[in-house]
C-alpha cells in the first residue's frame, strides 16, 4: 500500500489524481507548494499501509488453508514486512501473535490476534514520517465441500510523527507534527480448492473484497519558517483481488510449495486535506481514484512435526498500492 507517486506518503492509498489549491498565491508567498502539504497531510495513507500488510501479507491465505493444524486449537506468531523503493523509500514491519480454535465438527475456525506496527516513509523535500501503533485482527473461516469462505476484520491505532519538508526561497525547511490515526477494515474472501490440476500443481482460484476506513485527527506543526495546521481527515478505500494459487507437495509430504498470481483493482472517491499556513487556508482534494496492478508470490509451508508448521512467503508487486516487495515468516502450532 505504498504509493508509487512522488508526492504521496507511505501507501499513498489516497494519492492525488487531480489537485486544486484554494489560494494559488500562498505557494509563492511562503514557498510552500501543494505537494509538500499533501505529503504531510495525507497521513491516512500511511496508516492504511499497516492495515494492508497483515490482511494482504501474513493473512493473504485463510488460517484453515494450512495443512497440519487439525488438533482443534492452534496459535501463531508472525513477522511481516514490506518495502518500497524509488526516490522516496519506505518500509513497514509488523509483529503479530494469535490463537485459534475449531468448531462445528471442524468446519469453522475462529482466530484472534494482536500485533504492533512500525512504518517509515521518506517524503518530498527530505521530509519523513514515522508511525508506531497496535492492532487487533479477527478471522472466521468456514469450510464448504470444496471452498473456504473467510471473513477477516482489522482495527488499529497508530501514532504518526510527521516531518514536512518544503522550500522557502530555495532554502530547505522542516516543520514537525504528530497525530493519531484510527483504521478499520473488513475482508471477505472465497477460496475454491483444488478445482484443477496442471503440471503436477493443484490449482485453486480465490476472490476477495476489502473495505477500509481511516480517520486522522487534526494537528498543528511546530518549527520551520511556515508551520501549518491540518484539519482532521476521514477516507475510505475498496480493494478487489482475483488470484490463482498453484500448490505442489514434496519432501515426503512435509512441504508445500504454493505459487500465486493476483490481479488487484482499487477504488475510492473521497478525501480532502485542508488547513492553513500562516493564517491562510488551503484545501487539496481529489476526485475518483482507480488503480490496477498485479502481484506474484510464493509460499513455503514446512511441517516440522505433528502439529507444527513453519511458513514463509515472498511477494512482488507492479506499480500500484501494494509495496514493491513483501515477506512474512510465521510459526503455527496445533494442540
Amino acid at each position: 500500500m505504498f504509493s508509487k507517486s512522488k508526492i504521496s506518503i507511505a501507501a499513498g492509498v489516497f494519492a492525488i489524481m487531480t489537485m486544486g489549491f484554494a489560494t494559488p498565491s500562498l505557494a509563492l508567498f511562503v514557498g510552500v507548494d501543494p505537494p509538500s502539504l499533501q505529503s504531510a497531510g495525507d497521513v491516512t495513507g500511511s496508516t492504511l499501509s499497516s492495515m494492508g500488510l497483515p490482511l494482504f501479507g501474513a493473512h493473504h491465505r485463510p488460517l484453515m488453508s494450512y495443512a497440519g493444524l487439525d488438533k482443534g486449537k492452534c496459535a501463531w506468531g508472525t513477522i511481516d514486512g514490506g518495502y518500497n523503493g524509488g526516490g522516496e523509500k519506505g518500509y513497514l514491519v509488523n509483529e503479530e501473535a494469535g490463537i485459534c480454535g475449531d468448531f462445528a465438527d471442524n468446519s469453522l475456525r475462529l482466530g484472534f490476534g494482536l500485533g504492533q506496527n512500525n512504518l517509515y516513509q521518506e517524503t518530498i523535500y527530505s521530509g519523513k514520517q514515522n508511525g508506531h501503533g497496535g492492532y487487533g485482527v479477527a478471522e472466521a473461516d468456514y469450510r464448504l465441500q470444496q471452498a473456504i469462505v473467510s471473513l477477516t476484520g482489522f482495527y488499529g491505532i497508530t501514532n504518526a510523527d510527521i516531518d514536512r519538508g518544503y522550500l522557502i526561497i530555495g532554502i530547505p525547511n522542516i516543520s514537525k507534527g504528530s497525530t493519531n490515526v484510527d483504521t478499520a477494515a473488513a475482508k471477505l474472501m472465497v477460496n475454491w480448492l483444488d478445482v484443477a490440476n496442471f503440471g503436477g500443481f493443484s490449482l485453486s482460484p480465490r476472490l476477495s473484497y476489502t473495505f477500509a476506513y481511516t480517520h486522522a485527527d487534526g494537528y498543528r506543526e511546530s518549527g520551520g519558517t511556515a508551520p501549518a495546521v491540518f484539519g482532521g481527515q476521514s477516507m475510505t478505500g475498496h480493494y478487489f483481488r482475483l488470484g490463482l494459487e498453484g500448490k505442489k507437495t514434496f519432501n515426503g509430504g512435509k512441504t508445500d510449495f504454493i505459487g500465486t498470481l493476483e490481479a488487484v483493482h482499487y477504488a475510492d472517491n473521497d478525501g480532502n486535506i485542508s488547513g492553513s499556513v500562516s493564517g491562510t487556508p488551503f484545501s487539496i482534494s481529489h476526485g475518483s481514484v482507480h488503480h490496477n496492478w498485479a502481484r506474484v508470490g510464493v509460499d513455503l509451508d514446512h511441517r516440522l512435526n505433528d502439529g507444527m508448521v513453519l511458513s514463509g512467503s515472498l511477494f512482488g508487486s507492479t506499480a500500484g498500492m501494494d509495496p514493491d516487495a513483501t515477506g512474512a515468516v510465521s510459526l503455527k502450532v496445533s494442540f
